[in-house]
């Protein structure tokens, strides 16, 4: 019942949040439906499903919850995810997960292009987006969530090793190995609940030993 209620759910979520991005500026209506539907899936098991599928059992996450915003709230949260520490509460933006899901698609022509290569770390995370472009929707969504888990368990801090003349990883390595980590966990995920490989299933070419050292 979970898995289809979240989709379902998922479903709504994007259709609103994707009339949203595409509206300059959105109607108030658009909004309000989008606080409507968050709303009853803040208050359904949704919510619960996507604890126990991705939060739980992860360090520092202990009683960390999640939510979905909605209305103008979502409208103007710039990122996919947010962590709320006085309310142990991961809130997720549709609209943020939009325009990542946007992000990484247009990584694929971008990437192309003389400045993308102008700057190996920036070129690094545009190519690995454009990978990711080839996952769902939904699939998005999860990722999004658990790399806002990673933040929150650290895990980046955790992995950096000091290399020879250079010290520990720069910050600008953050946003990559963050999407490593997420998208590793989401593997897990999908591999045990619904017996699937994400990886050979969307055809996503990278190198798993990269989250290793964080560098090629």
């Amino acid at each position: 019942m979970a898995p289809r209620t979240l989709s379902s759910t998922w479903r709504q979520l994007e259709k609103l949040a994707r009339s949203v991005v595409s509206s300059d500026p959105p109607a108030e209506r658009l909004l309000a439906q989008l606080e409507d539907i968050a709303g009853k899936a803040n208050r359904s098991k949704v919510v619960d499903a996507l604890q126990t599928l991705f939060v739980v059992g992860h360090p520092g996450t202990d009683e960390v919850r999640v939510n979905f915003l909605g209305g103008q709230a979502a409208l103007e949260e710039a990122e996919a995810t947010r962590y709320d520490g006085s309310e142990k509460m991961i809130l997720v933006n549709p609209v943020g997960v939009i325009r990542f899901i946007d992000q990484c698609a247009r990584c694929v022509e971008d990437m192309k292009t003389r400045q993308a290569r102008e700057s190996f770390k920036r070129y690094r995370l545009c190519a690995y987006q454009a990978e990711l472009s080839k996952l769902p929707s939904h699939q998005m969504l999860f990722l999004t969530l658990l790399r806002q888990v990673g933040t929150i368990a650290e895990v980046g801090r955790a992995d950096r090793r000091p290399s020879p003349g250079n010290g520990v990883e720069a910050e600008e390595d953050t946003p990559y190995l963050m999407l490593l980590w997420a998208f590793k966990q989401l593997e897990a995920v999908m591999r045990e609940v619904k017996g699937i490989n994400i990886r050979s299933d969307y055809r996503i070419l990278w190198y798993e030993s990269d989250w290793i050292t964080g560098r090629r």
